[in-house]
């Protein structure tokens, strides 16, 4: 009896712990390098946590063809850093968890094209965690999200609305037992979007129509991974996330987030690490993820998310730690992933997501890269670390054909 019952619990456990590990096969942005550009592409702003803690700026001015170093690290023992820029360039914004405080939440700014950044500011107390951040066109308005670590693990929020001089905390906070918090906002910074899981599963947004001075949550659906992207204006509003059963589904507001609409139907089934990117009207939706055997598979709405349609041939077969990005017209989208050998690979779309091409040879060997596109998708840029954790960028200035590595 004693045999059978110890059978019992061992199949349970083996049972859970394939769940949990199903769960936790997801690609985190914690410490990986990030990229992003200006409109045109001619500024490039790279963050990065070094090897030995620093979190460091790369910076280009001639289209990824080179990069230099901000003078000094932004942190000395730093972790789960993010950038953001405005259209030109000239505003750049860092945020970080400064682990020496400890564990608190700080911002750079630099309103010289990443020349310098001369404030850091203390944003969180000490006690954040994963935060990020985005601005507007403009760069005056700037909105950092984070968790809270104390026993609540809030969601906070703080804002400002002078180009980074003072940042001021919202209240009352966004929402309790929360994490793997995103935010977006419109081209003005007058609409902005909160998305969480709480430890419920309760999915939650939370959204402000005043320049983030008041924020209203509410409960958007059940399940995990949430990602949320706004058009240029802010009336659309797409998001995507896991739902309990590991099927990808959609939910979208064509009214500045006054209601939500649920996608009939599942975008994709046994799904890991989803992501999404939309154009500048937010008519075009696209949605990437992979399966557990390492299939990279596309999903793509022309309708402002009333429906999507699966991209007929998968984007690979061997693949994982996927990304996707957009122009401000949807007509180039490009991907990024590692394959299982670790090496470096990318696939474009020239026709709005309907067909997807490799790009030819592999950008570079390593893990966990990114990708980011200007408005007209000329130039493109990829970040990844190598296998001794060091940085590596390349760069395309014919819409994606070829890839050149820039120099560091």
């Amino acid at each position: 009896m004693r045999r059978y019952i110890f059978l019992l619990v061992f199949f349970l456990l083996i049972t859970f712990k394939i769940n949990a590990d199903f769960h936790n096969q997801f690609f985190s942005t914690k410490n990986i390098p990030q990229i992003i550009s200006s409109s045109t592409g001619q500024y490039v702003y790279a963050i990065n946590k070094e090897n030995n803690s620093n979190i460091t700026v790369l910076v280009s001015q001639d289209y990824g063809v080179n990069f230099a170093s901000v003078l000094s690290s932004l942190c000395s023992n730093g972790d789960a850093p993010q950038i953001t820029t405005n259209s030109t360039g000239q505003y750049v914004y860092g945020v970080w968890k400064d682990k020496s405080n400890p564990s608190s939440v700080r911002v750079g700014v630099s309103q010289d094209n990443a020349v310098s950044f001369e404030t850091k500011h203390l944003i969180s107390g000490i006690s954040g965690d994963n935060p990020q951040i985005i601005t507007d066109s403009s760069g005056r308005y700037v909105y950092a999200i984070w968790r809270d670590n104390s026993l609540t693990c809030s969601i906070k929020l703080s804002v400002s609305s002078d180009f980074g001089s003072i940042f001021t905390p919202t209240s009352p906070i966004l929402g309790n037992n929360g994490k793997s918090a995103q935010i977006t906002t419109s081209s003005s910074g007058e609409y902005v979007y909160a998305i969480w899981k709480e430890s419920s599963y309760n999915i939650k947004t939370s959204i402000s129509s005043d320049y983030g001075a008041n924020f209203s949550s509410e409960l958007l659906n059940y399940g995990d991974f949430p990602q949320i992207k706004t058009d240029v204006t802010g009336r659309y509003v797409h998001t995507i996330f896991r739902d309990t059963s590991n099927n990808l589904k959609a939910s979208s507001s064509s009214d500045f987030g006054a209601n939500f609409t649920l996608v009939s139907g599942d975008l994709g089934t046994n799904v890991m690490n989803p992501r999404i990117t939309i154009d500048n009207t937010g008519q075009y939706v696209y949605a990437i993820w992979t399966e557990p055997n390492n299939n990279v598979k596309a999903s793509r709405s022309s309708d402002y998310g009333e429906s999507f349609t699966q991209v007929s041939q998968d984007i690979t077969s061997d693949g994982k730690n996927s990304q996707i990005i957009t122009n401000s017209t949807a007509q180039y989208a490009f991907i990024i992933w590692q394959d299982t050998s670790g090496n470096i690979k990318a696939a474009r779309s020239t026709d709005y997501g309907v067909n997807f091409t490799l790009v030819s040879g592999d950008l570079g060997t390593g893990q966990t890269p990114q990708i980011y596109t200007n408005s007209t998708a000329q130039y493109v840029f990829a970040i990844w670390k190598d296998t001794i954790g060091v940085i590596k960028i390349s760069a395309s200035q014919d819409y994606g054909v070829t890839f050149t590595p820039a120099s560091l």
